[in-house]
């Protein structure tokens, strides 16, 4: 799987799979997309596969993903920025590390009351509100 066509499509598998909680399908699609992507894999790709794993239980690598998409996480649409610092608290909190759950829940709440009020954004605040 080495063309555009093909990393998107698995990557678009991967995001509708988190919708679903389909997380062992969800896994798989971004594994695919991530170790295969010509182009590098995209962070919402990486942040998906922590989302995966944390609900699958694998916690060092959920927690390995979550740190490589922290390191970019302040240029991230704020939906995502939402998404991934609640991932990174249930993170946390599985791995024994409550401090660093609850810096992650401070930034998550600072996000979401900084989300824009229209439809879309209101969705994405729900959304994220899910990972409560």
């Amino acid at each position: 799987m080495d063309s555009r066509g093909a990393a998107d499509a698995a990557g678009a598998l991967g995001a509708a799979c988190i919708r679903l909680a389909e997380w062992q399908r969800a896994l798989a699609a971004l594994d695919l997309v991530i170790e295969h992507d010509p182009d590098g894999p995209d962070l919402v790709h990486v942040l998906h596969r922590a989302i995966a794993r944390e609900r699958l239980g694998a916690l060092p690598e959920a927690r390995a993903d979550i740190d490589a998409w922290t390191v970019s996480s302040v240029a991230r649409p704020p939906d995502e920025q939402l998404r991934g610092y609640l991932c990174a608290s249930r993170i946390f909190v599985g791995t024994g590390e409550p401090a660093l759950a609850n810096e992650e829940l401070a930034r998550a709440i600072a996000t979401a009351r900084n989300l824009p009020s229209d439809p879309v954004h209101a969705a994405a605040l729900l959304e994220g509100s899910a990972w409560l």
